[in-house]
């Protein structure tokens, strides 16, 4: 019995937290309604009132006011409580599909593009580009616009030039797809049986991909695309609120900003004028996840310093 009311006070405190959010989230709203409401009631007390000298049916007084009236009354003040119950199950119709499409995006997330960031990353960092690049050097925000203009500001005219012209060179790209087939040899069952070769063949290459289903693209430079077009095709649903972020930045941020800052500079060769800029969508959740990463990383900060001022007090000497 105490369980169960128990368990009733629980799911009331719950409901009524979770209708002080929504109220704290449409104030605006809210403050229009009562605004429309009070000057509707304003409106009708101040409407003339006849009462007939005639009584040609019996009608039946409560508090002086006829049965008729008082349910016009109470019309007119159920209205805004319908307002706001209509207004209630919509919000959280959208919401719920929201989350839906998050969930969604979640698992698309961890089961087709964790791993191809994570190869990336891997790759990029292990190239002669890591140097070049300065990946560790560079902060998130270090990257807004993602524009060949930015590039030059970051770091100097001649960067993306200089980057273009050894992207397309010969041997970055074997080193690349070489690193990339590196990556993938550790991953397959030749590195866990000990029968690794030094020199690959194209037979022991086609057993790699064989592993993963053929589902990886053979060269690095297809996988770089295929992984933006992957990333641009869910930010899209994030940039439109189709799915709220709150749902997937948690578990997704750190994946996410940190492939695209290793492939900022790539991006930002694409970009090269205002007008026809690519990746858009990206660059606006990045954007977005960047800023709230530094304020929360901020505010952990703070209190950390608070807890630690708490827990090792200043000792002042006497």
């Amino acid at each position: 019995m105490w369980r169960k009311i128990k368990t009733l006070c629980t799911n009331s405190k719950f409901f009524f937290m979770n209708a002080l959010n929504y109220f704290k989230e449409h104030s605006l709203r809210f403050i229009l309604l009562i605004l429309c409401f009070s000057i509707t009631i304003i409106l009708i007390t101040n409407f003339e009132i006849e009462n007939p000298i005639e009584i040609s049916e019996q009608q039946v007084l409560a508090f002086g006011i006829t049965l008729q009236n008082w349910g016009y009354w109470l019309a007119i003040v159920g209205i805004p409580f319908t307002a706001f119950w209509a207004m209630f199950q919509y919000d959280k119709g959208i919401s719920i599909r929201k989350h839906e499409k998050a969930v969604e995006i979640a698992k698309e997330f961890s089961s087709n593009i964790v791993a191809k960031c994570s190869i990336v990353n891997s790759v990029y960092l292990s190239s002669t580009l890591n140097q070049l690049f300065q990946f560790d050097k560079k902060k998130y925000q270090s990257f807004k616009n993602f524009n060949v203009h930015e590039l030059r500001e970051i770091y100097d005219d001649d960067f993306p030039t200089q980057v273009r012209e050894l992207l397309d060179s010969e041997k970055m790209r074997l080193e690349l797809n070489e690193l990339y087939h590196n990556y993938l040899e550790q991953c397959s069952p030749l590195t866990f049986n000990g029968n690794s070769t030094s020199k690959k063949t194209t037979s022991n290459i086609r057993d790699i991909f064989a592993f993963h289903d053929f589902s990886l693209p053979y060269h690095f430079e297809e996988l770089v695309s295929d992984l933006l077009n992957d990333l641009e095709y869910i930010c899209m649903s994030i940039s439109s609120n189709a799915a709220d972020s709150k749902y997937i930045y948690q578990s997704l941020h750190l994946m996410f900003l940190r492939t695209i800052r290793i492939l900022a500079i790539q991006i930002s060769l694409d970009n090269i004028n205002y007008s026809d800029k690519l990746f858009t969508n990206i660059i606006h959740v990045y954007n977005e996840w960047t800023s709230r990463y530094i304020n929360d990383y901020t505010r952990e900060k703070k209190r950390k310093e608070k807890i630690e001022h708490i827990l090792n007090p200043k000792i002042k000497t006497v």
